[in-house]
């Protein structure tokens, strides 16, 4: 991780602690929830501490898959069903096998990625034929 990500991630990283954009955030990941049935081979890109993985997990029953830019987050992550990484996806690719996913989940990532084309054709690599990718971001009015 450059200066330039790791200043960006660390100050975004407190106010996502804000009582506020939890909120927000819980809405967000209920819906992304509510897209995922127990079929589903799950990937998510910035995963953090594997809050919306455990949740899917108990939905679908089956092991997911995550990868987050900061190590830390990573080791925070305290469920044997969830495979997470740590990697910076401008710098490295997806550990994954080709089709390998159904279904890939980005929530509030892609703004900080550098190299977004590398991230969609990443996403598209390891996602099978008639797999889904769901990408949310903030917008210019979103406190974070």
């Amino acid at each position: 991780m450059n200066n330039f990500q790791k200043d960006l991630f660390d100050r975004t990283k407190n106010q996502e602690d804000s009582e506020y954009v939890q909120s927000c955030r819980a809405d967000i990941d209920e819906w992304l929830v509510s897209k995922t049935n127990q079929q589903d081979r799950v990937l998510e890109i910035g995963c953090s501490t594997g809050t919306l993985l455990k949740k899917i997990i108990v939905k679908t029953k089956q092991i997911a898959y995550g990868v987050d830019i900061s190590e830390e987050s990573i080791r925070l992550i305290d469920s044997e069903k969830i495979k997470a990484t740590a990697l910076n996806l401008d710098q490295e690719y997806l550990p994954y096998e080709e089709g390998q996913f159904n279904l890939i989940l980005s929530s509030h990532t892609i703004e900080h990625i550098l190299d977004t084309h590398k991230f969609m054709e990443e996403s598209k690599r390891v996602l099978s034929k008639n797999g889904r990718l769901i990408v949310s971001c903030p917008n210019i009015n979103t406190p974070i």
